[in-house]
Order: C-alpha cells, then structure tokens, then sequence
C-alpha cells in the first residue's frame, strides 16, 4: 500500500490528474515499453527513480511529495511513452481507434492545467514591503510574522528592512498563546507595523494575533493584497499600541484563542533557530 501510495502522488498531489491511478498502471507499462524498445533510455530514466525508492526503504530518504518532485518527468515520460504505444496498436487495428487514445490520453493533463492552472502570481510580497517602506516614519517598529520570514529576508533589504530593522516573531508547534506574548513586548509603542502572510497550518495563530492587537491597540493603516491559494493575502498593518484603557482590557494570557484542530505550524530552523532549539530541550 505505502509503495502504491508513493508512485499514486506523482499524478495525484502533484499532478492533479483526474484518473491519478490509471496514469501510474500507465507509467510501469510505460518502463516495459522503454525497457523494450530502447534500453538505454529507460536505464536513465529508471536509475534515480530505483536508487531514490531504494534509499526510502532504508530510511534515508523522504519518497514524498517536494524531495521527489525531480522525479515526476520520469514519470511523465513512461506514461507519454505507454500513450504513444497503445495508440500505435489501436492504429493498426483502425487509424480512428489510434486517434481517439491519443486523444484521450491528453485530456486529464488538459483537465488538470484547465482546473489547476499554474500561480503566476504567488505572494505579493514587493509592494507590501514598498508600502511600508513609503509610509513607514521614524521610530516605527516592525514585526514579521513567523511565516513571512524568508520573503522578507530575501526581499526585504530592498525595501530598507534589514535584519536589525524588524523584530522576528517566535514560532510554536504545540500552543498559539506565545504567538500572543510574542506580541506583547510592543505594549505602549504608537506605531508597530505587522507584516504577515501565512499557509494554512499558519492560519490559527495569524488570527489570534490580529484579533489580539485590535483588542489592545488601534489599527491605523493597512495594506492587504491576495495570494494564490491556499496561501492566505499579505498584508503589512500599522497599529497603536499606547492606548492604556485598551491595554488592561485583554492580556495574552486570558485573551481567547482559536483553537487549532489541524495540524500546528511547523518550525522550521529558519524561524528564530534558537528559540526551536530552546524548546526542544525544555520538551518533556
């Protein structure tokens, strides 16, 4: 089942395929036609495909989705290669019957293009980050939401963020609360901009933190623009956080959270390396 599953995610998760199962059968007969026909090429396109699967069975090597994706034209190649060698026999028989299986070999690729098109706009990350760089003042302080670290690492200096410019926010696997805490050490500055984006294991706690600072401060300005889904918009928002009558109505501790019932955000080393590590050693 585990070896099904594996071989299945190519033209599944990956793919998107309307028939994900029948393209696999489709791939293996694809090898056996190449293996026949042209030996050498099906030996170069079998080598990684055998040696990655035989180093997940040793457990050395993941054999799912991203780290295999260099392996999904192999992938493609077998099925075209199997596509193209049962029209030829249906050609033989009527040149009709070979038209209509190539035919309907390219409609699940079409289907799944037509349905699932490629993101050729993934995260507006530019013109957030030039927002806050044209509206950003003096003093300001500037919070990067756990999730939108690499974009703005990558991107940011551009736009005047350095490292020492913004406050990294912290990262937990097992609570959202901390996310809250986190936020805390603004408490009583005028202009705290939130840059934010987020997946959906990041869902969760992006909206206690939203929530949380509209309860204790005022939201000034704000940006927010879409992303390809499922990815949720990037926004940057500029709150106030000096207000003393909205700082003792909640506290990070009593305020009430989202619960998360999917899976908590995975924290990566990227994310505040130390903090992961400090946590790993606390953990019972």
């Amino acid at each position: 089942m585990w070896s099904r599953d594996r071989f299945v995610q190519f033209f599944d998760y990956m793919s998107a395929y309307p028939w994900p199962v029948l393209y696999t059968l489709l791939t293996l007969l694809g090898f056996v036609v190449l293996w026949k026909r042209r030996r050498d090429a099906a030996l170069i396109l079998l080598g990684p495909l055998a040696v990655t699967f035989a180093a997940a069975i040793a457990q050395q090597y993941p054999f799912r989705a991203r780290v295999v994706l260099f392996l999904l034209p192999t992938m493609l190649l077998a099925a075209g290669a199997a596509a193209g060698w049962i029209s030829d026999r249906l050609a033989q028989m009527n040149p009709a019957l070979g038209a209509a299986a190539s035919f309907a070999a390219l409609v699940p690729p079409v289907m799944a293009i037509a349905n699932k098109p490629p993101p050729y706009v993934v995260e507006q990350f530019k013109p957030v980050l030039a927002y806050v760089q044209s509206h950003r003042q003096a003093g300001d302080r500037i919070y990067v939401y756990s999730n939108a670290y690499q974009a703005v690492a990558r991107y940011g200096p551009q736009f005047g963020l350095t490292t020492d410019a913004y406050v990294l926010g912290v990262c937990n696997q097992r609570d959202n609360r901390p996310f809250l805490a986190d936020v805390d050490q603004f408490r009583g500055a005028r202009r705290v901009w939130v840059i934010a984006s987020s997946v959906p294991d990041f869902y969760p706690a992006r909206h206690g933190i939203a929530n949380y600072l509209q309860a204790i401060g005022a939201r000034r300005d704000s940006i927010s623009l879409p992303s390809a889904p499922p990815m949720s918009p990037v926004s940057a928002e500029l709150y106030d956080l000096s207000d003393t009558m909205r700082l003792r109505a909640a506290t990070a501790g009593t305020f009430r959270v989202e619960v998360d019932t999917m899976m908590h955000a995975i924290c990566f080393d990227w994310i505040r390396p130390t903090q992961v590590i400090a946590r790993e050693v606390s953990s019972p």
